[in-house]
């Protein structure tokens, strides 16, 4: 992947790394100075309703065609003296470095320096530090709209719905045998669950690093539930897979193609039910030393039987954005990338949007700086444009507080200026996607022969801007982010026309990053990444009952 490109590059450099101590926090006032403009969103949220590791270690080297041109000449200067002996990385290294920072990768040198502990440095474990007070859904609610109306809403919700009858009889069920219903972290019991009967378990299978690493289990009778419904699954019946819940309360491939079924018939109430089951049961099996909110434990995806833990997460986690818990999903996303450092199922270009949503603009900035001990998130069309957006409002708090100081940052519209440069592509899937109402000057933005014959770079990247396109829209709608998009265009424009030399500069760096010649994301698919759920063809339909409901 590029970030582990870029970092094997760096690790040849110095066997120690600087890094970014964080972006300073603002105090509280300022924080709730300028309101969350992201609200407005939220009712068109409700209406519209792994990867494979790039091998190899050259892309820092190959960024040198993208280098400004007077380095360029000096190189040449220096080939005509001959027999000068120098070193020969350090002019490259050099001149990388003055172009990232022309992007804003490199940040101020701090004094301190952290140490690192195989190539992950402390901050890299601290900035994936899940909130477990912002995790569940009901609680983001009761902040947002207060607890009465929420509590209320539950209750009429309780009466109203398929199972009260059923509810009433599992309360009663569980009062006269005394039990009571196991507290869990990710989500809230409902009294209708029936009792976790241990029919999963986890456990360590080693510890690496100072890493302890773990692995599901699925007892005797769970294999034959198992069993059960790989036969069933054939007749596409979803009553079948509903009669064998009855016998397997637990069973994960049936939660899990129950709640996709659900979610297709449009009962996204019914289906976030048995996907919130599915995260009960898997939470109710973890091992007494299992914390996956501090970084300290990890649940590789290359086992079979921890994959639908990270396929309910990610539903998890789409169900929590179209509710508008944008803070929730954002922990779940942390959640995600502490669990298997290879992100399977790509919560890297899912994370700044939720991050956006919920405000963390502060924490955004230091994520992209921090994560992995580089920077080269800031190349990924996701996070070139996200950026921007966050420093834009940052902005906005410092301008309404009167207390900003000079920061040493690129201004947002330079940022947002410097992302059309690099993915020029964007633009107009940005505008159609929004969209954005074409004026004259848009009409002459978008013809301009810049951004007309514009292509991504590659299937790749080309994934990649498609991902951000319709993840991302809905934030482009906002009408100060749309006045700041069509004035960094005209920058892009004018820098085009006048020929200095720095479109052509970005294009090399955008060709040498993304060399690949197939899709490396081509297991990331764009309903994944969709607020919107069309209604599924009755083919595919009978493939998601075959499969469970996952990738």
């Amino acid at each position: 992947m590029l970030q582990r490109a870029l970092r094997s590059q760096e690790n040849e450099k110095q066997p120690q790394s600087d890094h970014d101590q964080g972006v300073s926090s603002e105090d509280e006032t300022a924080r709730r100075a300028v309101g969350n403009s992201f609200d407005l969103l939220c009712v068109q949220d409700e209406l519209e309703e792994a990867e494979e590791e790039d091998s190899s270690n050259n892309h820092l080297e190959n960024v040198k065609p993208g280098l400004p041109q007077d380095s360029v000449k000096k190189k040449k200067k220096k080939k005509k003296k001959g027999k000068k002996v120098a070193a020969p990385e350090k002019p490259e290294e050099d001149d990388v470095d003055q172009l990232l920072k022309s992007f804003s990768l490199s940040r101020k040198e701090d004094d301190s320096k952290a140490s690192t502990s195989n190539g992950v440095g402390v901050n890299s474990a601290d900035i994936l530090s899940v909130d477990t007070r912002q995790l569940r859904a009901e609680d983001e609610l009761k902040r947002i709209f207060g607890s009465k109306v929420i509590n209320a809403v539950e209750r009429d919700a309780i009466s109203n719905s398929y199972g009260g009858l059923r509810r009433r009889q599992g309360l009663r069920q569980k009062v006269g045998r005394g039990n009571f219903m196991k507290k869990t972290t990710l989500v809230t019991p409902r009294e209708v669950w029936p009792f976790w009967d241990d029919s999963i378990s986890m456990e360590l299978t080693h510890i690496k690093d100072g890493l302890q690493f773990f692995k599901y289990n699925y007892s005797p009778s769970y294999m034959e539930t198992q069993k059960k419904y790989q036969m069933l699954s054939a007749f596409h019946d979803p009553n079948s897979i509903a009669m064998l819940l009855a016998q397997q309360p637990f069973h994960l491939d049936s939660l899990l193609a129950l709640a996709e079924l659900c979610k297709q018939l449009g009962d996204y109430q019914l289906s976030v039910e048995w996907l919130e089951r599915c995260l009960f049961g898997l939470e109710c099996a973890w091992h007494p030393s299992f914390n996956p909110f501090n970084g300290s434990c990890k649940l590789p995806f290359e086992h079979d039987t921890n994959k639908n833990f990270f396929y309910s997460l990610s539903k998890h986690m789409l169900h929590l954005g179209r509710r508008g818990c944008h803070r929730s999903a954002l922990e779940v996303c942390k959640l995600l990338l502490n669990l298997d450092a290879d992100d399977p199922l790509g919560a890297l270009f899912s994370i700044d949007y939720f991050a956006l949503r919920a405000e963390q603009y502060e924490w955004l900035e230091r994520f992209a700086d921090c994560y992995n001990m580089d920077s080269s998130l800031r190349l990924l069309p996701n996070f070139s444009f996200s950026l921007s957006v966050a420093r834009f409002y940052l902005e906005q708090r410092q301008a309404a507080t009167d207390s900003g100081k000079e920061n040493e940052v690129i201004a947002s519209r330079e940022l947002l200026k410097q992302a059309l440069l690099l993915h020029p592509a964007t633009l107009h899937k940005l505008v159609d996607k929004a969209p954005i109402k074409e004026d004259a000057e848009w009409g002459r933005i978008l013809r301009h022969p810049h951004f007309k014959r514009a292509t991504s770079g590659g299937p790749s990247l080309e994934h990649l801007i498609n991902l951000y396109a319709e993840r991302n829209h809905l934030i482009w709608r906002l009408p100060e982010l749309q006045v700041q998009l069509k004035k960094a265009a005209i920058s892009v424009i004018e820098a085009a026309d006048d020929d200095t030399g720095e479109v052509e500069n970005w294009a090399c760096v955008r060709h040498e990053t993304f060399l690949s010649e197939h899709n490396e994301y081509k297991h990331l698919h764009l309903s994944e990444f969709s607020d919107t759920a069309p209604p599924m063809p009755p083919e595919e339909l009978q493939n998601m009952m075959l499969h469970g409901g996952g990738e």
